[in-house]
């Protein structure tokens, strides 16, 4: 006989005013672009099909306005949780992507170990231990049959995924999420399956 599982649907935050420009926002408090609204509408519409049960949120304006349109569509309460927040991309943020990775920092940063920080942010490991702490609170909480979402920043998602998939933190590049989508991972007590990714 099958196990029940517990569904989780990771959903990165609609397009931000700083995606469209092309800037780290980390900590920054940006709010969604109407594009984003747009798209996070038509994730949450797809997200009814499945009938979640919860919703937490990161505290970033960005997040909580996801999570607000998924509410009202989805007819949930939003939780929000503080350990969801983004990497602290430090003296990065609100500046080009594109002028920083040209920086020794960046290559430093992105070829490095988990133990490398941005100028004056947060390490990987540091990002991995608010993950693997929220996972766990995950498990107290949560029964099989429970379908959770919950909505939060790239960076933070794809830590997650590689803990949930027992995936090492530098092989975290291929679990990135585009905005307005979301991976689905069916959780067990013995394991976890990765059966959709970037999707909306």
């Amino acid at each position: 006989m099958f196990q029940s599982t517990t569904t989780l649907f990771l959903v990165r935050h609609g397009q931000s005013e700083s995606n469209a420009r092309g800037c780290f926002a980390g900590r920054m408090d940006v709010g969604l672009t109407d594009q984003g609204r747009a798209d996070v509408h038509q994730l949450a519409t797809n997200l009814t099909r499945f009938k979640p049960s919860h919703l937490y949120t990161s505290p970033l304006k960005r997040a909580q306005q996801t999570a607000a349109i998924i509410s009202e569509v989805n007819c949930l309460d939003t939780q929000t949780e503080s350990l969801l927040i983004e990497q602290d991309y430090g003296d990065w943020d609100g500046h080009p992507i594109k002028q920083v990775s040209q920086t020794p920092d960046f290559q430093n940063w992105l070829h490095g170990d988990s133990l490398v920080a941005p100028p004056n942010g947060e390490t990987l490991n540091q990002v991995a231990h608010r993950a693997s702490e929220f996972l766990e609170r995950l498990r107290l909480r949560h029964s099989p049959d429970d379908c959770v979402i919950l909505v939060a920043h790239g960076g933070i998602l794809g830590v997650m995924l590689c803990q949930l998939l027992n995936t090492p933190l530098a092989n975290r590049w291929p679990y990135r999420l585009q905005t307005a989508t979301y991976a689905r991972v069916e959780l067990s007590p013995e394991r976890a399956a990765l059966t959709h990714l970037s999707c909306r």
